[in-house]
């Protein structure tokens, strides 16, 4: 028998082929653990986002570029089908648990949705059940993307000399990384967390007790259409709309970094957090609540169907799981540092609200300088690829 052996696991490089950033991730694991091995990415231009075949091009050169200029180890990777490409819902169908639930789900995309099951590329979880109108009805996470699509990407990857191993939904990845390394403590696992990744295309939400997902979807709302708005505004092109509302992002977290339930208060935490990653936790620290104002915040037409999509959806989850409510929400992805956003959101759903830092926990590696991301500040943005790490091959 072997004492004191704690052997470390590699992760796949996870790629994340978002519409704002291309982001690559490995991390090595242990039981008590995770350590960086590489992270790189970089902003997608404007003129790759308006055109297929100008954003495919793009991401292949920038692959081949990013897995060369970091220190990753081995060939196998893991992808993520961006949320704008793919169709992420709750469903419930008429039928047991023991029947064929896969089946279940094509034969409704075909007639409720009008997707060609031989055309898509399908995924589904089983989370529960329901009972409507006297009959129980099986809750189902279902996944769809075009098989076109998830090929294209497969082809990205294998021009760069890469063996994917796997594919996976973006709000199944945000719900991976957090329920494999924030839920340690047992009040954790009993606690119902909604977590809202707002990205440049899509706003990504998925809802997880300890490590068990209970709802997942896309909302069709995105921080392009906020830059898009500002652009229009003033007067501006989009690049410039977007560095703006970066800095405004700045501006907040620095201006709240001494306040005790600020937004962006994590900032002083980051700034004293161990490089090993075990003390900061940005999932508990009072200082990284969103605070709520003390004005009623007028909300443009992008947020209003934001947060009637948050209210849907969270009604809906009481409806399902009464004996599960939400506890708190995460905010995560390029707008979460966006302070009206945050405020607004903190404001509307009257639930404790935090901003989360998917890296927080993970070692810094000596010696290593990351590409296009500055991991000695909170990066919301990265739950996506650090739950493609913990994600398990499927290809």
């Amino acid at each position: 028998m072997a004492f004191g052996i704690n052997k470390s696991r590699l992760s796949p490089i996870a790629i994340d082929f978002g519409v704002d950033t291309l982001k690559l991730l490995q991390i090595s694991t242990t039981d008590d653990t995770t350590q960086l091995i590489g992270a790189a990415s970089v902003v997608i231009p404007e003129s790759a986002r308006k055109d297929s075949v100008a954003r495919y091009t793009f991401l292949g050169d920038a692959l081949r570029e990013l897995v060369r200029q970091q220190p990753f180890k081995g060939k196998r990777v893991m992808c993520a089908i961006p949320a704008f490409q793919t169709f992420v819902s709750s469903i419930e169908l008429q039928c047991g648990a023991d029947e064929n639930i896969e089946q279940q789900v094509s034969l409704h995309l075909q007639t409720t949705m009008d997707m060609d099951p031989s055309r898509v590329v399908t995924r589904s979880m089983h989370v529960g059940s329901v009972v409507r109108e006297g009959a129980t009805r099986q809750r189902v996470v279902c996944m769809a993307a075009k098989r076109a699509v998830v090929m294209r990407y497969l082809e990205i990857a294998a021009a760069a000399k890469l063996e994917c191993v796997g594919m996976h939904s973006e709000p199944l990845c945000v719900a991976k990384g957090f329920s494999e390394l924030y839920n340690r403590r047992e009040e954790d696992m009993l606690e119902a967390r909604c977590f809202i990744d707002i990205g440049a295309a899509t706003t990504k939400l998925a809802i997880i007790r300890g490590n068990k997902l209970l709802l997942a979807r896309n909302i069709p709302v995105s921080g392009d259409e906020m830059t898009r708005r500002v652009a229009r505004e003033l007067k501006i092109d989009f690049d410039m709309a977007r560095e703006r509302r970066i800095a405004q992002a700045a501006s907040f977290a620095s201006a709240n970094s001494g306040k005790s339930t600020a937004v962006a208060g994590s900032a002083t935490a980051v700034a004293t957090r161990p490089q090993s990653g075990g003390g900061y936790d940005p999932m508990r620290r009072e200082q990284n609540r969103v605070d709520v104002p003390d004005q009623t915040i007028e909300l443009d037409d992008t947020m209003d169907t934001l947060i009637d999509a948050l209210r849907l959806t969270v009604r809906y989850h009481d409806s399902v799981c009464p004996d599960m409510p939400i506890q708190r929400m995460v905010l995560l992805g390029g707008e979460a540092y966006q302070g009206s956003i945050a405020e607004a959101i903190a404001q509307s759903m009257g639930i404790p609200t935090y901003i989360g830092d998917p890296l927080a926990r993970v070692m810094r590696t000596p010696g290593l300088v990351p590409v296009g991301v500055e991991l000695n500040q909170p990066q919301p943005g990265w739950a996506v690829p650090l739950g493609l790490c913990l994600s398990e091959a499927n290809l």
